[in-house]
């Protein structure tokens, strides 16, 4: 079913007809769930591959790792990025968004607050 929604994905503009060859279209309502399945089995395999190597401390290093179907957030984690190539196939396109140290787009809204609070 996936190879037919991905063959036949065509628009029409400017009275020409296109065919859309790479990706899925996303006027259609599976997209995000599908991206979120394939992002998900990536990040699962890579996780349960570093417990399988017994890298604990590394995969606690991915406790604050966040994604909403293609966005990621990375909290407090300094290596993330040694690892996106690892985690993800080269197909998805990584683009980091980071401003500063401090500071970084997350969903393309405002602003992303976290505080620590010790009891």
């Amino acid at each position: 079913m996936l190879e037919f929604l991905i063959d036949n994905i065509f628009a029409m503009f400017d009275g020409r007809v296109f065919q859309q060859t790479v990706g899925i279209h996303m006027g259609t309502n599976c997209p995000p769930l599908l991206a979120d399945l394939f992002l998900y089995s990536y990040e699962t395999d890579f996780i349960q591959g570093l417990l399988k190597k017994n890298e604990k401390k590394l995969t606690r290093s991915f406790n604050f790792t966040f994604r909403y179907i293609d966005d990621v957030l990375s909290l407090n984690n300094y290596i993330f990025g040694n690892f996106v190539d690892c985690i993800f196939p080269i197909v998805v396109e990584i683009k980091d968004v980071t401003d500063i140290d401090k500071s970084a787009s997350y969903l393309e809204k405002g602003r992303l607050r976290t505080k620590f609070y010790d009891k």
